[in-house]
Parts: structure tokens; C-alpha cells; sequence
């Protein structure tokens, strides 16, 4: 049996409904943050079958059009995700630069990958994640038409900006939007950098024995 093919449909870049203001241009990692590596991507994958409801939307552009205007929204709140790290590693540079969004169609039902011995679950993700290159977007997201009608939204974001709890409140709030384009837009504090500060001065103890010493510590330890 062949293996199921992908075809990229497009490429576009999401960048956030509103400018991040100025105040906000600069945000300093946490001392957590800054220990990832910055190729570290988060992944998280979502199905959704066919429903079989005529109130719903099956067109492949009025769904991508749903989910790109959202992610617009939710960036907005979310403005560090749509920068990028700075060459130091300590900062993200609230810049705008937006998030990527993928659109491609798979050539087998979604039944046929949805299941945990399936290597071709791996189609729905975006390819050659993770990046080296700190420059690339931070969260990379990508939209999976299956033959079935069914749909697999797939969202990448930097392990160095977020965690599993803040990866999991992003998603959701851009499902909020998605369901709701009316909704408010929440705004948030990222304060991370100045609650998990880096002392400036790091002291280590170190301690010196004699070889001697230690190999009469050897020889006795042996001898027990």
C-alpha cells in the first residue's frame, strides 16, 4: 500500500489584528526560557472529522479564512509569539513579524493516520521542525485537508517562549476567536523575565585532595 502524500496548497505569514506598541517592543526571557535552545519546537495536533451538518462550513477557503483572521486576533494578545529571539538568546523582539501559516491536502482519509502505529501521522505537522535558525517564526501552524472531508490543524511553537500550560492557553484562546470573531481581545502581562531572574554572580566550590591520598582511599576501598 502507498504511503499517503502531502501537497503544500499554500504559505502565508499571520501577523498580529493590531501593532504591538512600543512599550512592549522588548521582552526579557525568564532564566528558564533562555536555557532552551531555540530549534526546540513544541508540537500539538489536532483531528477533527467530517460533520455531517449543512450549517457548517466545508469550504477549504472559508476554513482557512476562519482560522487565519482568528490567529490574527490571538496574536494580538499573544504579541511575543509573533516576534522573534534575539541574537543574544535573553529577548524576544516584539516585531511583527507574524506567525506561518500552512494549507495542504492529504490523499487518504484521515482514518488511515489517526491511529498511533501510523508513521504518516507525522504528515500533518510542518516539515523539517525544528529549525536551527533563531530568525524563523516562532509558532508555525498548519491546516490538513484528508480526500474524507475531514481536516488535522497542527500548531509548532518555540519551546524558548513557552511551556505546555501557555501553549495549551494559546490554542485555546485562538479557538476562541475562531468561534467567536466578535469576541473581545484580552490583553495579557508577560513577566516572566522579571519574576525567574539570573543572579549576576554565579560562585562554585571546588575541592582539591592529594593523589596520594586517594589512592590510599582506593586501596582501602578495596580492601573492605
Amino acid at each position: 500500500m502507498a504511503s499517503p502524500q502531502l501537497d503544500l496548497i499554500s504559505t502565508k505569514i499571520i501577523k498580529p489584528s493590531s501593532p504591538t506598541p512600543l512599550i512592549h517592543r522588548i521582552q526579557k526571557l525568564s532564566i528558564f526560557d533562555q536555557l532552551n535552545p531555540c530549534s526546540n519546537y513544541m508540537s500539538f495536533g489536532m483531528f477533527f472529522p467530517k460533520q455531517y451538518n449543512p450549517t457548517l462550513p466545508v469550504d477549504r477557503t472559508h476554513i482557512s479564512t476562519i482560522l487565519e483572521n482568528s490567529l490574527s486576533r490571538a496574536l494580538t494578545s499573544y504579541y511575543p509569539l509573533a516576534g522573534t529571539i534575539r541574537d543574544d538568546g535573553l529577548h524576544v523582539e516584539c516585531n511583527d513579524v507574524g506567525a506561518k501559516f500552512l494549507q495542504a491536502k492529504i490523499d487518504c482519509p484521515m482514518s488511515e493516520i489517526n491511529h498511533r502505529s501510523s508513521e504518516a501521522e507525522d504528515l500533518v505537522f510542518p516539515k523539517d521542525l525544528p529549525w536551527t535558525p533563531s530568525k524563523e517564526n516562532l509558532v508555525v501552524a498548519q491546516l490538513n485537508h484528508f480526500n474524507c472531508g475531514g481536516i488535522a490543524i497542527s500548531v509548532c511553537v518555540s519551546h524558548k517562549i513557552v511551556d505546555g500550560s501557555s501553549m495549551a492557553n494559546f490554542i485555546n484562546h485562538w479557538s476562541t476567536m475562531a468561534r467567536n470573531p466578535s469576541a473581545p481581545i484580552p490583553s495579557f502581562q508577560f513577566v516572566g523575565g522579571s519574576i525567574f531572574l539570573l543572579e549576576n554572580e554565579i560562585f562554585l566550590n571546588g575541592f582539591l585532595f592529594n593523589c596520594s591520598f586517594l589512592k590510599y582511599y582506593v586501596k582501602y576501598v578495596k580492601e573492605m
